[in-house]
């Protein structure tokens, strides 16, 4: 029974990593579009969203099955309640990818609005 939990609580961290990863990604791909105005960048940015909604998703579930079925304690208790809250805030970050996406009326440039972003992102881009 123990190397069950074991082996779920090593799935619950390879599925954290792998959401990281994904939502990493997007947000490259987001960024990208949004200072060079590439719609259709933008657009595949959006649908990954929404394949890496679909694994948060997941494992959201795998950790709340793991929690029923079976009552970890101390560590491994804070570890599953970690992987649901970093799980929400990855998912939360993707989701603010929309504010980034070019229209094509704006296609050529970064819309005057949002030029304040656009210095922040091109460091972040430069420091991954």
């Amino acid at each position: 029974m123990r190397a069950v939990f074991q082996q779920e609580l090593s799935e619950v961290q390879t599925r954290l990593v792998d959401l990281a990863k994904a939502a990493r990604i997007i947000m490259q791909k987001a960024s990208t579009a949004f200072l060079t105005s590439d719609v259709s960048l933008a657009d595949e940015a959006l649908a990954l969203t929404d394949a890496n909604e679909e694994r948060a998703l997941d494992l959201d579930e795998l950790v709340i099955k793991i929690l029923a079925t079976q009552s970890p304690v101390a560590r491994d208790l804070r570890i599953l309640v970690s992987a649901l809250r970093m799980s929400a805030s990855i998912e939360r970050w993707v989701h603010l990818l929309p504010t980034l996406q070019p229209s094509p009326a704006t296609a050529t440039q970064v819309p005057p609005s949002q030029i304040r972003f656009a210095e922040p992102l091109r460091k972040w881009q430069g420091s991954i």
